[in-house]
């Protein structure tokens, strides 16, 4: 990509995108949990919690102006991505298909951060995850995914970004 067009890119911007990408996302499950009464399954909770995470990382990347630390930050959004992105594909094409009564990753993680105590209106395991919810007649998860991909973009931009300029 041309070096001018990367100069145009305020980091700023981008980091309040993603801020609002991240808790919006969270808002409108809450908001199909209790309005729509679509009931969220562990794999679910697991993504709000690295949506979560990725709004807070992200936070403080609006109150850092040194290359090094935004670096380090920018690249701790990435990696959460991925994780959002591997457990949203893990839920479509594996949890999805699967009615066992075992503790599953996702729940062993969500029990271990205690978030599901703390906060349970917000991170209790509701649902199965063999009962998948749709909107507009796509699963629920497929617009976690993507939401997931385009925040890993934004990240790997910024951090091109960072990594380009002087």
């Amino acid at each position: 990509m041309n070096q001018a067009i990367f100069e145009k890119i305020n980091l700023k911007f981008l980091a309040l995108y993603v801020i609002v990408l991240s808790f919006g996302s969270v808002i409108l499950a809450l908001i199909s949990q209790y309005m729509f009464n679509m009931q969220p399954c562990a794999w679910c909770i697991l993504q709000r919690m690295i949506f979560v995470l990725i709004g807070f990382i992200t936070l403080g990347n609006m109150f850092i102006n040194k290359k090094k630390l935004l670096i380090l930050f920018w690249g701790a959004v990435e990696a959460s991505a991925t994780l959002g992105m591997t457990a949203a594909l893990y839920q479509f094409i594996v949890a999805s298909k699967s009615f066992e009564c075992g503790i599953s990753l996702a729940e062993k993680i969500i029990n271990i951060s205690y978030l599901n105590q703390i906060l349970p209106s917000v991170f209790e395991v509701m649902g199965l995850c063999g009962e998948s919810s749709y909107i507009l007649g796509i699963p629920y998860v497929i617009f976690s995914l993507l939401i997931f991909m385009f925040i890993s973009s934004i990240s790997t931009v910024s951090l091109i970004k960072l990594f380009k300029s002087n």
